[in-house]
């Protein structure tokens, strides 16, 4: 087992190398959802599908300008 301080550590370690990839991709985003594992699909199928049609709908509007 990993003590309290390791285990916050690891937390603030993994949050920082995700926002530094979330950097890397132009328009990319950090979603944050509590409260769930690695199911979060089936616990909480609403955070995963909005933030897609909320790209699709950004792409295709995009397509439309050019």
């Amino acid at each position: 087992m990993f003590s309290e301080e390791a285990k916050k550590k690891m937390i603030a370690l993994g949050l920082e190398l995700q926002t530094k990839l979330v950097d890397l991709i132009p328009g990319g985003k950090h979603v944050i959802v509590e409260g769930v594992g690695h199911g979060m699909h089936l616990e909480k199928p609403e955070k995963v599908i909005g933030p897609i049609v909320e790209m699709v709908k950004e792409i295709r509007s995009r397509e439309r300008v050019r």
